[in-house]
C-alpha cells in the first residue's frame, strides 16, 4: 500500500507568503499591517507582529489591531521559529515579521553564528581560522534550512519585511580610476529567500511605491508599480485568496 494519494488538481485555501523589502521610510510596516488586516477578513484569527525593530510596530497600534511580540537579540533562526510558534499558540492566523533581516546580519544572527563557530572549531581542532571557515557554516545554515522548511509547512499567512541597503560596484571613471557607483538596492537576507514567496515586492522612497518583482497571483503583474499601496494592493491579493 502506497503512502501517496493522487487526485485532480484544484487550488485550495493555501497560506499566503508575502515578502516586502525596502529601505527605512519606504512604508514596509504600514503596508504589511494593511495587508494583514485584509487577510484577517478572509481567514479570521489574530494578527501578530514579531517586532525586531525596538517596538516600532507599536507606533501603528492606533491604526491597526494586532498582537505584539517584542523580539530582542539573539536573532538566530531557531529563535525566529520559537517566536512564530508563540504567535500561533496565541491564535494568530496571520503573522507579520518586521524584520527578517536580523536573522541574517543582526546580533546572534547567521553571520555572527558563523563567526562564533569559526572560533570554536579553530580552537577545538587546533587549526587556522581559514580551515574552519567551511565547516563552521554547518550549524547556522542548518538552523536556517530548518526555519525555511518549517515556514513553508506552517498553516498561517506570513508577511515578512526585509531591510534593504544600497548596492555599490566599483567602476572605472574617465581618468581610469575605480570609484564606487550606486546601482540600486539589495535586501538584507540570505540569497534566494524571495524564491519561496508567493508575492515579492520592493518598496521605494520617497514615494512609498511597491514594485512587484515576483508573483503567483494572476491579477498582479511582474514589474507592476503600485504607488502608495493601500486598499487596492491588499484587495487584489485578498480577492485572489477568496477565489480559492
Amino acid at each position: 500500500m502506497s503512502r501517496f494519494t493522487i487526485a485532480q488538481a484544484a487550488r485550495g485555501a493555501l497560506p499566503l507568503f508575502v515578502g516586502l523589502a525596502g529601505p527605512s521610510g519606504s512604508g514596509k510596516t504600514w503596508s504589511s499591517l494593511r495587508l494583514a488586516t485584509g487577510i484577517q477578513r478572509v481567514v479570521g484569527g489574530e494578527i501578530a507582529v514579531i517586532d525586531t525593530e525596538a517596538n516600532r510596530a507599536l507606533h501603528y497600534s492606533d491604526n491597526f489591531k494586532f498582537l505584539h511580540l517584542p523580539f530582542s537579540p539573539p536573532f538566530a533562526p531557531n529563535d525566529y521559529w520559537d517566536a512564530i510558534q508563540t504567535c500561533i499558540s496565541a491564535g494568530a492566523k496571520t503573522i507579520v515579521i518586521d524584520s527578517m533581516s536580523h536573522e541574517h546580519e543582526g546580533p546572534g544572527g547567521v553571520l555572527e553564528m558563523h563567526e562564533a563557530e569559526v572560533e570554536r572549531i579553530a580552537a577545538a581542532w587546533r587549526c587556522p581560522k581559514e580551515t574552519a571557515q567551511f565547516p563552521a557554516w554547518a550549524e547556522p545554515k542548518g538552523q536556517r534550512r530548518r526555519l525555511v522548511n518549517n515556514i513553508l509547512q506552517v498553516q498561517v499567512n506570513l508577511v515578512v519585511c526585509f531591510r534593504a541597503k544600497r548596492k555599490v560596484k566599483m567602476v572605472k571613471n574617465d581618468r581610469g580610476k575605480s570609484e564606487p557607483v550606486k546601482i540600486g538596492l539589495a535586501p538584507i537576507m540570505r540569497e534566494g529567500f524571495d524564491y519561496e514567496c508567493d508575492v515579492w515586492g520592493s518598496m521605494t522612497v520617497p514615494d512609498n511605491s511597491i514594485v512587484i518583482d515576483k508573483t503567483r497571483i494572476d491579477t498582479l503583474a511582474t514589474g507592476e508599480t503600485i504607488r502608495r499601496p493601500g486598499n487596492d494592493f491588499a484587495d487584489t491579493i485578498i480577492d485572489w485568496m477568496k477565489d480559492a
